[in-house]
């Protein structure tokens, strides 16, 4: 997936706009990222940006100055549908095993829940190194409590990844969207036992 894309006509240098999530016509954002910038997914689903060109010293008088400005952007502009996660039965959970995820979400009998997720990545010359969004499959999501306010309790049987080659053990961000509105983040840990 390619986060940045080439600003036509911008020379031997290419400014580039990040296309993740629709974020430039969302944000206004205004910034110039070059080659030592990164675009990371925080737990809260919000997406930081930082970095910028590389100058000896700190130099903002050249052409492409050095960027110490960091920003964050929101992925979404519906809040009434971002789901809430409850709990997660399991927090270590076995490649292939299935475990209970229960969520809070809005109207969910219009709307489409998925479950993803994402390990803690590291960025370097603006490409991350580890980065992988997993989607699991996962059970129809269960009405367990109508609640006030259109906020509904779920759960759903969510299955890991198969195996090691699709997501290295390690922990991960287990994200539920609503309508591709992300949740904050809870951790799970992936092992092999």
């Amino acid at each position: 997936m390619r986060i940045y894309q080439k600003i036509p006509n911008s020379g031997n240098r290419g400014f580039f706009h990040c296309i993740l999530f629709g974020i430039t016509r969302n944000s206004g954002h205004t910034v110039l990222r070059m080659y030592h910038s990164t675009a990371i997914v925080l737990p809260d689903g919000r997406i930081f940006v930082g970095g910028s060109n590389h100058n000896k010293n700190y130099n903002f008088t050249v052409m492409f100055p050095t960027e110490l400005r960091l920003q964050a952007y929101s992925t979404y502009d519906e809040s009434s549908l971002k789901p809430t996660i409850i709990s997660v039965l399991l927090a270590s959970v076995t490649y292939g095993s299935s475990f209970k995820v229960q969520f809070a979400a809005n109207n969910h009998h219009n709307i489409s829940i998925q479950f993803n997720i994402y390990p803690p990545t590291f960025t370097t010359h603006s490409f991350s190194m580890h980065q992988r969004l997993l989607l699991l499959a996962s059970a129809t999501p269960q009405l367990e409590l109508v609640g006030g306010v259109g906020h509904n309790i779920y759960s759903a049987l969510v299955t890991a990844p198969p195996t090691p080659v699709a997501a290295p053990p390690g922990y991960y961000m287990l994200f539920v969207l609503n309508s591709g509105i992300p949740s904050a983040a809870t951790w799970i840990h992936l092992s092999s036992n």
